[in-house]
């Protein structure tokens, strides 16, 4: 099987990349198989307890972030899987029962000027677009550590509240016990 793979320009694969990569059984551009394999940069996951109007609520919050350096952008297959991740993940929200809220903010683009953040130097800051292109925004260090933490939406780069966008409303429902007692329960309804 002949497949050719693109070589890394900075950094190295670990070794169970570099074991599959090399691997003549899973190819990249030939046969009925074929694989494109990503490792994930950064999986960035915060906890973090939210207030609003309603109360507390415990979040975890989770965001993929690929990261370039030296200006550098995804190629054509970082692209297009990240791009089909960010389709599935953006802005999913699970509710584990009565445990946090689990939230997927997607996957984003780190590029930076040289390879880690530096006061003054340009940070872009890259989100996908419905149609799979990347649309950037220049950022500075202190709008990234915000981002990460959480503090910012990654979509508008604006103050991230984390309030509730449904509506609640509580209902008083009266019932009468076996012995012929008022029960009163107070039902919570979100819209």
């Amino acid at each position: 099987m002949n497949d050719v793979r693109k070589i890394r320009r900075y950094g190295q694969s670990c070794d169970y990349l570099k074991w599959v990569n090399e691997n003549p059984c899973l190819p990249s551009r030939v046969g009925e198989v074929r694989l494109g394999v990503q490792d994930v940069d950064v999986l960035l996951h915060v906890f973090m307890t939210a207030i609003d109007k309603i109360g507390c609520r415990d979040l975890q919050i989770f965001t993929i972030q690929e990261v370039k350096t030296r200006n550098g952008e995804p190629d054509n297959s970082q692209r297009d899987t990240w791009w089909k991740q960010d389709l599935f993940l953006h802005n999913k929200t699970i509710q584990t029962g009565e445990g946090p809220l689990l939230w997927h903010r997607g996957v984003f683009i780190v590029s930076l000027e040289g390879t880690f953040p530096k006061e003054g130097e340009m940070i872009r800051w890259g989100k996908y677009l419905q149609d799979g292109s990347i649309y950037y925004r220049n950022i500075n260090p202190e709008q990234l550590t915000l981002l990460i933490r959480g503090d910012l939406h990654p979509d508008t780069l604006q103050k991230e509240t984390h309030r509730r966008h449904h509506a609640t409303k509580v209902i008083a429902a009266q019932t009468v016990s076996e012995l012929g007692f008022p029960i009163i329960e107070k039902i919570i309804r979100r819209s």
